[in-house]
Order: structure tokens, then sequence, then C-alpha cells
């Protein structure tokens, strides 16, 4: 079933806010003990009406989107970016921290021409490193400014700064920005990993 219209509002960034009237009160949902099926069910309800958005907007500017999750957290939207994007080929790419520095370490995306956008995912930003990083490949291998932009459901101040810092003009929409970052270095009052979120959790076996 199809989310009704909602509000959105844009300001200098560009950076465009949607947030429905109730989503506020699912943000009390996610704070630390959180149920993760709670996470997942509210991040895709969310992710919906931020893509619809997104997505119109792209297309009416003749550049429709091609959705790219950054994983692991971006994982949460993927199904809300191919209900809005229907038809649309999309792509993953996923990075790692190491020795402080973010590396991609493997990229499968549709490769980006002027007549597209190219959305990056990612539920929760908050330092904004993993996404400078995956832009800065995207102009290493000749993406055309101005062909990115960045949907994501949470955005830390820190986040958008680091961003902004080297892609001023990068098109960020998301439901809350401006959010804070404890002593722990989690979001304030977000007390669940997207990623762990997006795989349902439980004891994981990584490697390398």
């Amino acid at each position: 079933m199809s989310e009704p219209a909602h509000p959105a509002t844009m300001r200098p960034g560009p950076l465009l806010e949607v947030r429905p009237p109730w989503a506020d009160r699912l943000y009390q949902d996610f704070a630390a003990p959180c149920d993760l099926a709670v996470a997942a069910s509210h991040t895709d309800r969310l992710a919906a009406r931020l893509l619809h958005a997104v997505s119109a907007r792209c297309t009416d500017a003749g550049r429709p989107a091609a959705p790219v999750v950054v994983m692991r957290g971006g994982m949460l939207m993927l199904p809300a970016a191919r209900r809005a994007c229907v038809g649309a080929p999309w792509g993953f790419v996923l990075a790692r921290r190491r020795a402080g520095e973010v590396v991609i370490e493997r990229a499968d995306l549709p490769k980006p021409h002027p007549g597209t956008t190219t959305l990056l995912l990612d539920t929760v930003v908050n330092t904004g490193d993993t996404i400078v990083a995956v832009l800065q490949e995207l102009e290493r291998r000749g993406a055309a400014p101005g062909s990115a932009a960045l949907a994501c459901v949470f955005l830390t101040e820190r986040g958008e700064a680091r961003i902004r810092a080297r892609f001023p003009l990068l098109p960020i929409a998301t439901v809350w920005s401006g959010l804070e970052v404890g002593a722990d270095g989690w979001v304030s009052g977000i007390g669940f990993d997207a990623g762990d979120c997006a795989v349902g959790g439980g004891s994981r076996l990584q490697w390398p």
C-alpha cells in the first residue's frame, strides 16, 4: 500500500527533510533497549516516505534515481527504494574502516551517467566518513559532478559537516538532521546498529 502525500521542507545545503507528523512518535522506539524487528519496520516506513519524495524530485529533474546501498546499514532502506524507484537498477558499496581510514572493499553499481542520479542509501550517517569515501571513489572513477545524492534516515550534525566540507553541494535527504553524538560515539537516542538490524542481529561470523 502506497504512503499518502507528505510534508517536505528544503533548507540551504541542499538538505531535504521529510518528516511526517507521526515520525517523532516512532523515534522513542529506536532508543536502547531497541527491538530490532521494530527498528526495521519503523525504518522501512520512514524510508518509504523519504524515498518517495526523493525519487519524485529526481524524476522531475530528468535524472531518475539509481539506488546504491551503503553496506550494511543501507540494506534496511532497500525494500523502500525498490518500491519508490520501480524498475531502476540498483547496486551496493561495501566499505570498512582500516587503521582509521575508510576503505572501499567492493562495489557493484549502475555506471553513473548524466541521465541518472546515483542515490546513496545509508540508514544512519554518523561520522560521514563512509559517504565521503564513496563519493571520492565515484569522483575518481569519472562520475560527473552533481550526479550523486544521499538519502538517510538519521543524520548527525558532525556527519553533515564532514560531508559538506568535501562536497558542499551534495543533495541530502533525511528524516532527522542535526543529531548529536554521545560520548560513546553512538547517535544520541538511537540504541541499535543499523547493520546488525539489517541482517537480523544475532552472533555474527565476520572475516577478514
